[in-house]
């Protein structure tokens, strides 16, 4: 894996952060202020935040287009979804 994929401390993740395309940058851009002025414990949580949110967003999408169920239910059924630990690596 190349090292740009791996980032080794906080300077190169926000280096990635800031050299990516724009709506990646846009997404992520709190995430600079962060690592810089917290604690990194909050900024992991604060990205899996962010994923948690990305990830629910794209199953009520599917639900309501593409499977046609009702907007209510389907926000009903994301919200119930949880993103853990254990369920991440399933």
């Amino acid at each position: 894996m190349s090292k740009r994929l791996k980032p080794e401390n906080y300077k190169q993740v926000q280096a990635l952060i800031r050299k990516s395309d724009e709506t990646i940058s846009e997404f992520y851009h709190d995430i600079i202020e962060l690592v810089e002025n917290y604690e990194f414990e909050i900024s992991i949580a604060y990205m899996f935040s962010l994923i948690e949110r990305t990830q629910n967003q794209t199953l009520y999408c599917a639900m309501v287009r593409l499977h046609r169920v009702n907007k209510d239910i389907a926000l009903r059924a994301v919200e119930s979804e949880h993103f853990t630990r254990k369920g991440y690596r399933q």
